[in-house]
């Protein structure tokens, strides 16, 4: 019976191998499962006739010594698969070691495999030396992953900061730029008022915009982290988040925004948010509290690290807001007095413009012609023209040759830029055109081409380069806006296909060694070949 017994168990193990390579392509384990069934065919073929022990009960002998064997063969088999990932579904996770749990030589081998394939966690049975707790090493990467938020908020809070103490001036050009161009439009004062104001709003609100959506990418992060990985956050150390709700701001041109705050009350009325003093908030969304950020829980010591600062983004908003104000007080002042002296006669349009505002906001491409636009309109303005290179060659449409730099206040430029060569008649633009002009006796002046009816581009040049070109593109001033809900909706993609996940990795049953339903069909069939070596006599 034990030659049959072994052959039985040769032709199981063989069989599996085959299964694990063919239909399954992992010649690595069925490599090993074939080792074990060459093992069976060596001892079937180095029986003679039957053992004798002398004094010894043979029999008695014979059966522990097969259930050891047996023991020591359904290690390999099944720590095969456990640790290298036999077939599809079986992923371990870092250096997985195995035993047997529960077990003794009076344990029926076949209830001990019955409860390894069942994944049981009672009884005999093989599983995992090493049990890893995916829960607290899940939320530990996601405490790290918040302390990365933590580190890109505070370095965005703190660019954005240093940024806002130079708008004012930027603001100031933009609208003083505009105030020109309603000017030469033949606007009122009032309406240039309100052209200009809205030129500085819609800036400030551009800026606005990009803060929030920064808040609010980083809540969807903070937010999946919670959701998916059970990071504990909280505004205090005791209280702990129950939703995220939405705020609505009014920004500086009069739209408005939502902002995500978290919500760690049972009655709503306790969020976490920028509570902004001077940029309004809508009254009808439930109260912010004046809690100063959001802050994860370690989950190793319970201490928590503040990863958001709600004080840090309301200071950004309400100086944005507060600036915009301002510069808006401002403009009103001095359209009224710039209004006056223009239609007495007293200055024209270039009187209006400093040659930083000129530079800033009137030059060509920057790595073109505008290369040196702020040199060159700064020394026009103090009546000299410097060694530079002349950008254009301008005739007028009284004959008159002007060689410098050319500027242009409008936004109405021609979708091919300036031609060479081509003439442009001055009234069907809405801004001013200017140019930098360098005299042969080495003087400067900044010249007004309203001031004639048209003019022609006679020559353009890079001047970087000295390169001819065919034509001048104006220089855009463009602020890119960001945007969250590009963010959420991936955030929401990855919520999705990790319960897909987690649904495909729960088909396979519980137990210590990660083998999926179909694993454990495929070695069954070696474990009861073993299993017939023990049982049978």
């Amino acid at each position: 019976m034990l030659r049959l017994a072994s052959t039985y168990a040769a032709v199981g193990l063989s069989v599996a191998a085959a299964y694990l390579a063919g239909v399954h392509g992992d010649h690595h384990a069925a490599a090993i499962v074939a080792a074990v069934a060459v093992l069976f065919v060596a001892l079937r073929l180095s029986f003679g006739d039957v053992l004798r022990l002398g004094a010894l009960d043979a029999d008695r002998v014979k059966v522990k010594a097969r259930q050891l064997g047996t023991l020591a063969a359904v290690s390999l088999v099944v720590t095969t698969v456990a640790t290298s990932g036999v077939v599809p579904g079986a992923s371990p996770v870092g250096d997985a070691s195995a035993e047997w749990v529960d077990c003794s030589l009076s344990d029926p081998l076949l209830g001990a495999a019955f409860n390894t394939l069942t994944g049981t966690d009672t009884g005999c049975r093989w599983e995992s030396g090493e049990q890893i707790d995916y829960e607290n090493v899940s939320k530990t990467d996601a405490y790290a992953s918040a302390l990365g938020i933590a580190d890109a908020s505070e370095s965005y809070t703190t660019t954005t900061s240093n940024f806002l103490e130079d708008t004012r001036s930027v603001a100031w050009s933009k609208a003083k730029i505009t105030i020109v161009n309603e000017l030469n439009n033949g606007s009122t004062v009032s309406q240039a008022k309100v052209a200009a104001n809205q030129t500085v709003a819609e800036y400030y609100t551009g800026v606005q915009r990009n803060v929030i959506a920064d808040w609010n990418a980083k809540t969807y992060t903070l937010g999946y982290l919670h959701t998916e990985s059970g990071l504990a956050l909280t505004p205090d150390g005791f209280s702990h988040i129950t939703e995220w709700d939405n705020k609505t701001y009014t920004l500086s041109d009069g739209s408005t925004q939502t902002l995500r705050a978290m919500d760690y009350s049972t009655n709503g009325d306790y969020h976490v948010a920028p509570e902004t003093t001077i940029m309004p908030r809508s009254t009808a969304d439930p109260g912010i509290t004046t809690m100063g950020s959001i802050q994860a829980e370690d989950p190793s010591d319970g201490s928590t690290t503040h990863v958001l600062s709600a004080v840090a983004y309301a200071e950004i908003l309400d100086n944005t807001y507060n600036q915009s104000n301002q510069i808006q007080a401002n403009v009103d002042e001095y359209a009224d007095d710039a209004y006056a002296q223009y239609q007495a006669g007293d200055i024209n349009t270039s009187d209006l413009l400093d040659p930083t505002t000129i530079a800033s906001q009137a030059a060509t491409d920057y790595n073109s012609t505008g290369y040196y636009s702020f040199a060159a309109v700064q020394l026009a303005s103090l009546g000299a023209s410097g060694d530079l290179n002349a950008s254009h060659t301008i005739e007028t449409g009284d004959g008159t040759t002007l060689n410098g730099t050319l500027y242009y206040t409008g936004d109405d430029a021609p979708a091919g830029g300036w031609v060479t060569n081509e003439t442009y008649t001055v009234s069907n633009f809405s801004g001013t055109f200017y140019v930098a002009a360098q005299q042969q006796d080495g003087n400067g002046s900044i010249v007004d081409l309203s001031t004639y009816e048209n003019f022609t581009i006679v020559d353009a040049v890079n001047t970087r380069t000295g390169e001819s070109l065919n034509a001048t593109q104006p220089e855009t001033y463009i602020y890119d806006s960001t945007n969250a809900s590009a963010l959420a909706d991936e955030i929401d993609r990855l919520r999705d296909l990790r319960a897909e996940y987690e649904q495909a990795g729960g088909s396979g049953g519980g137990g210590g060694i990660g083998i999926g339903t179909e694993d454990r069909l495929i070695i069954a069939g070696a474990i009861v070949a073993l299993i017939l070596v023990a049982t049978r006599n």
